[in-house]
């Protein structure tokens, strides 16, 4: 893919996160997209990639990207899910129904299918204009479905490229 057309769909607010075919690429990616972006004043900086280069900034151990930690080691994604409010034994409300389901910081959509339901049980609670502390006995179920998120402390991807 042509580097001019490539960078407009690379760009995450302030992050450019992208692949290239191979180790030569990296090289003239870099330059390129450097260029490019250097005419209308942004300045792009510090590079990090699984790969060792001269201007690559870090290329091992664990960085972040886009609210995810990328192991540069064996290029795995991580998504550290908080769902503390999950494992207190408390009576689930829609006040904590909303807290876990918000809890789960996932830019790329990775655990959506995951985490669907529970985003449908929590339409559920608006469409039957519940209060804040009330769950009806019908959301039971749903409820129980939403404690099984626990599991997902910590997903990792397998590796992103090989």
């Amino acid at each position: 893919m042509d580097i001019v057309s490539k960078l407009p769909h690379s760009f995450y607010v302030d992050n450019c996160v992208t692949g290239v075919s191979d180790m030569q690429e990296i090289g003239s990616f870099a330059n390129k997209a450097r260029e490019i972006m250097s005419n209308g004043c942004f300045n792009l900086r510090g590079w990090k990639s699984n790969a060792k280069k001269e201007y690559i900034s870090k290329c091992e151990g664990d960085t972040n990207v886009l609210g995810l930690t990328w192991n540069l080691d064996k290029d795995t994604l991580k998504c550290i899910v908080n769902n503390a409010i999950l494992e207190k034994p408390t009576e689930m409300t829609k006040r904590t129904i909303l807290s876990a389901v918000q809890g789960i910081f996932d830019p790329l959509g990775i655990l959506t299918a995951a985490t669907l339901l529970s985003k449908i049980w929590l339409q559920e609670t608006w469409k039957l204009k519940l209060s804040w502390d009330t769950v009806p006995y019908h959301l039971d179920c749903a409820i129980n479905g939403l404690k099984k998120l626990c599991c997902f402390k910590m997903w990792k991807s397998p590796d992103i490229v090989k």
